[in-house]
């Protein structure tokens, strides 16, 4: 429902972009409420305990949503659904494979 909901917002707001700004915004903004109920945050020094690459999530995740919010009006739901889906699990498929970013290496195997 997400896909359709945001492709909605993109029609009222002018442009995909855009729109997927507000749902950042809004998601943002509930997981901030959440996270300041359960009175928790970054433990200081937390934040460059990272490793640099483990930053860009937040890009992958944003030009998932705009890419969505544009694909759907243009192809549908379902084509864009479809598409999303083979992209994860081929993408998750390789990812396996080689153990990136720290995961257990997995053979690519029937089961």
């Amino acid at each position: 429902t997400q896909a359709p909901i945001n492709a909605a917002l993109s029609r009222a707001l002018g442009d995909p972009i855009v729109a997927a700004c507000a749902n950042f915004l809004v998601g943002f903004s509930v997981l901030l409420a959440i996270s300041l109920m359960r009175g928790v945050g970054p433990q200081p020094g937390s934040l460059g305990a990272a490793p640099a690459w483990a930053w860009i999530g937040g890009a992958f995740g944003a030009t998932y949503i705009a890419a969505l919010t544009w694909a759907v009006p243009q192809v549908g739901a379902l084509t864009a659904a479809a598409a999303t889906i083979l992209a994860q699990l081929a993408a998750a498929l390789l990812l396996d494979r080689i153990g990136a970013f720290g995961l257990p290496v997995q053979g690519i195997t029937w089961t």
